[in-house]
């Protein structure tokens, strides 16, 4: 895919931290992979067992609380790594930052945690639900245009078989959006809180702090979306959603304007900030 990008020194620099953004998050995504395929396993053999003693169809809803687990703990990591970025950048800030605002910044993280973590174990769980019956039917229908009548342990064990396989690709997916989410989200919430928007409020107007813009960066390779390129570059300020395919975000995965999910699933884009002085 040919670079659309203008460069310069700034440009330069952008594409370098969406570069180590990227990096990152592939160094962070392995662990969960393999805790998700781990879990799809679990949940696959109770279903076959299940399946196999009673011959009901299992759902799997009382697998929630371990994925919301499974899913904060994956999100703190993250954070871990993303959240001083903006502070680091910027050592005035760094330095005198107070635990006041220290507070208010992992206040925001941990509420999107709690928050995103139930928000992505339904939809998992819902998927997971429709899938591993969808599998049962399909295994019937598979024997069916075979001339073969099945027995129970035949159309089960191919419908654990065919769910485990697709486990392997959705554990990819879930790895990549899940550790998108968080990093990008607690890069905007420390910009925010760290800009003149919200200084004010923490600090009875005492700071004037002072965040100019951001900026959509994209990986410009063949598995980046149309849509995600053409909005490479664009430049909002903070404040201010990106628009892109006609679709509202603040950041790359943010779903909290009514993105689709066709705008964020598997997205590997990064948000770049721009940030100016700090006055005290």
């Amino acid at each position: 895919m040919r670079s659309l990008r203008s460069y310069n020194s700034n440009s330069d620099k952008r594409i370098a931290s969406a570069v180590r953004d990227l990096a990152i998050k592939l160094k962070l995504e392995p662990k969960i992979k393999r805790e998700m395929i781990n879990l799809f396993d679990e949940m696959a053999t109770y279903g076959k067992n299940l399946y196999k003693k009673e011959r009901k169809i299992a759902t799997f809803n009382a697998y929630k609380p371990e994925l919301v687990y499974l899913l904060k703990n994956h999100y703190k990591r993250v954070q871990l790594v993303f959240s001083n970025q903006i502070r680091e950048e910027v050592d005035k800030v760094r330095s005198k930052a107070d635990d006041r605002m220290s507070y208010q910044i992992q206040y925001e993280l941990d509420r999107y945690s709690d928050e995103q973590s139930n928000q992505s174990a339904n939809q998992i769980i819902e998927t997971s639900n429709e899938e591993f019956q969808e599998y049962i039917l399909s295994a019937y229908a598979y024997y069916a245009s075979q001339g073969i009548i099945p027995t129970e342990k035949q159309v089960i064990e191919k419908a654990y078989e065919d769910f485990m396989a697709r486990a392997h690709s959705r554990a990819e997916t879930i790895a990549i959006t899940e550790t998108q989410g968080p990093a990008e989200n607690a890069k905007y919430t420390e910009a925010l809180l760290l800009s003149s928007i919200s200084a004010g409020l923490l600090y009875d107007s005492v700071v004037e702090a002072k965040v100019g813009t951001k900026y959509w960066m994209a990986i410009l390779d063949d598995r980046t979306r149309e849509w995600h390129v053409e909005a490479d570059g664009q430049k909002r300020p903070l404040d201010q959603p990106f628009i892109v395919m006609g679709e509202n975000l603040m950041y790359p995965k943010d779903t909290s304007m009514g993105a689709s999910a066709e705008n964020v699933i598997n997205c590997r884009c990064s948000t770049v900030y721009k940030m100016e002085e700090i006055y005290y």
